[in-house]
């Protein structure tokens, strides 16, 4: 193929699961980017060890969703 035809498709790039190192500093790198959710060690073992085989993406997501979960508890009073 040409130079023109290859810029056109799309690239792939496989990048393995994170392990459980790798997990649980995605969760803590969120969860201080001012989500202001407070996490014991406990708690933050366990949703890594929950979390095996979940991408860096759907790690991040979770965390996100965690927060915003905390925020749609609020009384709107």
């Amino acid at each position: 193929m040409d130079e023109a035809a290859l810029r056109r498709l799309t690239r792939r790039i496989y990048l393995p699961l994170p392990d459980e190192e790798a997990r649980k500093a995605l969760i803590k790198s969120h969860l201080d980017k001012g989500n202001k959710v407070e996490m014991s060690d406990e708690d933050i073992e366990t949703v890594t060890k929950k979390t095996h085989g979940y991408s860096s993406a759907d790690v991040v997501i979770l965390v996100k969703e965690a927060a915003m979960c905390l925020i749609r508890e609020v009384p709107t009073e």
